[in-house]
């Protein structure tokens, strides 16, 4: 890879929610046992044409995820979260959220 692909590739993968960051922050624990989860200072954000991680926050992946802390990323849309029964609590300061509006 050419040094200007790999300054692209950087550019366009960086911050992107990815299950390695996810695995990583889980210390030990698995998507389906985790209560809290702490993202927060992480510069993630959504970026629509890697659709792999669209409705991650959801009963089938985090079916027990009561505490989800996003504050302080680069989130500008919903489409991280699917259906998500137990969450009590989210914590979104911090981010750059275009509209509150959700398509389902």
């Amino acid at each position: 890879m050419e040094p200007s692909e790999q300054i692209l590739a950087k550019d366009l993968f960086k911050g992107r929610l990815t299950e390695d960051i996810l695995i990583n922050r889980l210390d030990g624990f698995t998507p389906k046992t985790v209560i809290t989860l702490n993202l927060s200072d992480c510069n993630l954000k959504y970026i629509w044409h890697f659709r792999d991680f669209e409705n991650i926050f959801n009963n089938e992946y985090f079916p027990q995820l009561k505490d989800l802390n996003l504050s302080s990323n680069l989130f500008s849309s919903f489409a991280i979260f699917g259906q998500c029964d137990h969450l009590q609590s989210i914590d979104l300061q911090k981010n750059a959220f275009e509209s509150f509006f959700f398509s389902n």
